[in-house]
């Protein structure tokens, strides 16, 4: 009966129309499937948030798909991880990783620069480079909404085969996200694979 009770009160927070077109995330069978005039013309597995990091459920549209995209340092990476060897004087940490600090301008900043031992890491824009070690992978899809969570390929492929797939620190991981821009992008944008493989 709770369970049935919990399923009832998310179903009141999704809109009653989705859309002729739409991506339908079943977070507890760890599945994704695009969704197009009431029949599913594709469907892929997905990973979804650890237990203490949820993806949450909600509804909202898609407006951008990102190739080669830079990742955002999570302020619990930036906190845990990174600050203390910053703090310790390891200030090549961030270009071992691959990763810059970047100023609301976009330039780029020296981290010797700062006093972290004063200065709050969370408002420090700490960003990885595309390529191989990130995280995201080469797409990420993107939907606005106030929890920051989308959509994105990853670099660990391998946590596709477990059956309980509860890795993510809350976004949505999609095995073959390739096929899936294709999918969109050529749904919505009319784009063929040749077009999408050239981002």
């Amino acid at each position: 009966v709770d369970q049935i009770l919990a399923n009832m009160e998310r179903w009141r927070w999704v809109p009653a129309d989705l859309g002729r077109l739409h991506i339908w995330n079943n977070l507890p069978e760890y599945m994704t499937r695009v969704v197009k005039d009431g029949s599913i013309i594709h469907e892929e597995r997905i990973i979804i948030g650890q237990p203490e990091t949820q993806t949450p459920v909600f509804s909202a549209p898609m407006n951008q798909v990102v190739f080669q995209p830079e990742w955002g340092v999570p302020p619990s990476i930036k906190i845990n991880d990174l600050l203390p060897k910053l703090q310790d004087g390891d200030f090549d940490v961030l270009s071992r990783r691959d990763m810059r600090i970047l100023s609301l301008k976009g330039r780029e900043l020296d981290p010797e620069r700062f006093n972290w031992d004063k200065v709050d890491i969370r408002d420090v824009g700490i960003y990885q480079r595309a390529g191989d070690a990130n995280p995201l992978g080469l797409v990420k899809f993107l939907f606005p909404n106030k929890h920051h969570v989308y959509m994105h390929d990853t670099n660990n492929r391998a946590l596709f085969k477990h059956n309980d797939r509860t890795f993510s620190h809350g976004c949505v991981r999609v095995r073959d996200p390739q096929k899936f821009a294709e999918l969109i992008l050529g749904e919505d944008q009319g784009w063929d694979k040749k077009k999408v493989a050239k981002n």
